[in-house]
């Protein structure tokens, strides 16, 4: 049996509603991000959404 690949990529214009609302909802800070921001989604093998995070340029 083989382990799932995962993959991470910059979200979609179209995912960004859904990734600020998680991280609203699931982040311990709850303030959302500010500034330059890169998102990202990780995603299994079958391109199902494992991870959100985001990272401010500093």
């Amino acid at each position: 049996m083989s382990s799932p690949t995962l993959s991470v990529r910059p979200i979609l214009a179209e995912e960004r509603a859904r990734f600020d609302e998680t991280l609203e909802r699931q982040h311990w800070l709850r303030g959302g991000l500010v500034g330059e921001v890169m998102r990202y989604v990780a995603e299994e093998d079958s391109s199902q959404k494992s991870a959100s995070c985001g990272s401010e340029n500093l």
